[in-house]
């Protein structure tokens, strides 16, 4: 049982690490993010919308426009009042709630299939590169 313990916190420190180092320059910070946080950023300076704003990467031949989601900008408003719109701080918050993650899928996991299966879900989780990927960057709707 021990052993399992020590397992699992070597896990987190290298699923850790390979988050948050050189985080500042492995983030990724693209037009949809930007889109993202300059959607919220209206809706705090300006006026909410519950349509959202019209995404203006997406236009069919016929002229029409898909809106983003406005949830997902209320959502970002918080983040955006408390970080003073800083996209690395919001970036790092996200990276963090991944992190969160990895230790749910443990306790979830560990809940329903027992000690090893939790511990190999979580390393799982927390090396894969895909969770890996979306700790760096601020999520979208997409």
């Amino acid at each position: 049982m021990k052993y399992r313990r020590i397992v699992l916190i070597i896990v987190f420190a290298i699923g850790i690490s390979l988050r948050l180092y050189n985080f500042s320059n492995r983030i990724t910070f693209g037009p949809e993010q930007a889109i993202s946080l300059t959607t919220s950023g209206k809706m705090i300076t300006e006026k909410i919308s519950l349509l959202g704003d019209p995404n203006l990467q997406r236009i069919n031949s016929y002229g029409q426009r898909i809106y983003t989601g406005a949830l997902f900008s209320y959502s970002l408003i918080p983040l955006q009042i408390l970080f003073n719109y800083d996209p690395m701080l919001i970036t790092l918050f996200f990276c963090l709630v991944n992190i969160f993650t990895g230790a749910v899928v443990y306790k979830l996991v560990k809940l329903i299939y027992g000690d090893i299966t939790a511990v190999f879900a979580s390393t799982y989780f927390l090396l894969s590169w895909i969770p890996v990927k979306h700790s760096l960057f601020i999520w979208n709707q997409n």
